[in-house]
């Protein structure tokens, strides 16, 4: 029997995998970030539990051939990835708590399918079911917004939607434990704090391939800060490689080049070690009297204003804005939010408690 092939355009192949992920064809396709984050979102459904980079690397094979396959794929990727682990979709841990394994990567898995209601009614769902197979989210597709990785549902007078998603076996997460901060300290007392532990470290050796984030290099453009080891002395935010999965990152003491002292983040275990760093590169900042900045924009009618950011923030900061504000693809930072004007004054406080930052002139 003869095998019969059917062609079909470029347009039918989005309007399908659109469709397949759950959207509508008719205002998506596999070039917005909504379709992106919801192909994460199946890839980790199927291969998680696995290091982050298994789930990066199928969602570039699925997207090879629809669209161009460059860095500029790969980082949108990768920060989507990250947006959707501050969020609340995945979470990682490191390698090393899992049985019989004694390397420090980290692994990705999957969070329970939960949902979180906000004081206003609104409804943001996380978590992803295994095979992402869950049928109360394919029967309310029509009701759920999508905005770059994150789902959420608008009050609605006509359901008790906390009885349904229950009902439907989804977990609800309480706002606050949502939203978690670490204890507010001042960023003098963090400082001080990481400091007495890399006081009292043992000589640590040389370490080649060090890779230092520079304090005096400007906090508006992070990869920049990016250096590798030469003659730097001081203690600096690094990361050093190991033999498998990604760079370590430690706090490191050095001198003329040479590194004298270590501690890897994160301290606590339950902690992501890049969210430890760049809080304590915050600190640094803070100390030498050059804060990490944000940089405001009022949109058109007054009712929100965008705040744009040029260094990574922890993930309990980013989840929380993820509640707040809306994500938006920003040229000239690093990442920004749009916030509801009615806000704005109390998370800009927030910015400048918890984080040490100023706003940008």
């Amino acid at each position: 029997m003869a095998l019969v092939m059917k062609w079909i355009s470029s347009l039918d192949v989005h309007r399908r995998a659109s469709e397949a992920l759950g959207l509508d064809p008719d205002v998506v396709d596999l070039a917005v970030p909504e379709t992106k984050a919801a192909l994460l979102r199946r890839c980790a459904a199927y291969l998680c539990p696995c290091p982050p980079r298994v789930v990066l690397e199928r969602a570039l094979e699925v997207l090879g051939g629809v669209l161009p396959s460059n860095d500029e794929l790969k980082d949108e990727l990768g920060e989507l990835l990250e947006g959707m682990i501050a969020y609340g979709d995945v979470f990682e841990l490191s390698e090393s708590i899992m049985p019989g394994q004694t390397r420090q990567g980290n692994i990705l898995f999957l969070r329970p399918p939960s949902f979180v209601i906000r004081p206003s009614g609104l409804t943001f769902l996380i978590g992803i079911a295994p095979f992402d197979q869950l049928p109360i989210l394919q029967a309310m597709k029509g009701h759920i917004e999508a905005a770059n990785h994150i789902r959420r549902i608008q009050p609605r007078g006509d359901v008790d939607l906390q009885a349904l998603l229950k009902q439907a076996g989804l977990l609800e997460v309480p706002d606050a434990h949502w939203l978690k901060l670490p204890p507010r300290q001042s960023f003098a007392q963090h400082l001080n704090r990481l400091n007495s532990e890399l006081d009292v470290a043992p000589p640590s050796g040389d370490i080649a391939e060090l890779s230092v984030l520079e304090p005096s290099m400007s906090v508006q453009y992070y990869k920049g800060r990016w250096q590798t080891l030469g003659k730097q002395t001081g203690r600096f935010v690094a990361r050093r490689p190991q033999a498998y999965g990604a760079d370590l990152w430690t706090y490191s003491e050095i001198r003329d080049g040479r590194v004298g002292k270590v501690i890897d983040l994160p301290r606590r275990p339950e902690h992501r070690g890049c969210d430890e760093a760049w809080r304590l590169q915050a600190a640094i900042d803070a100390d030498r009297g050059q804060p990490q900045l944000y940089r405001v924009t009022d949109t058109h009618g007054g009712t929100h204003r965008n705040l744009e950011f040029f260094s990574p923030l922890p993930q309990w900061a980013r989840r929380r804005f993820d509640v707040i504000g809306e994500p938006l693809s920003q040229k000239g930072c690093l990442f920004a939010y749009r916030l509801p004007t009615r806000e704005f004054d109390q998370e800009v406080s927030f910015l400048q408690k918890e984080l040490w930052m100023s706003e940008s002139n």
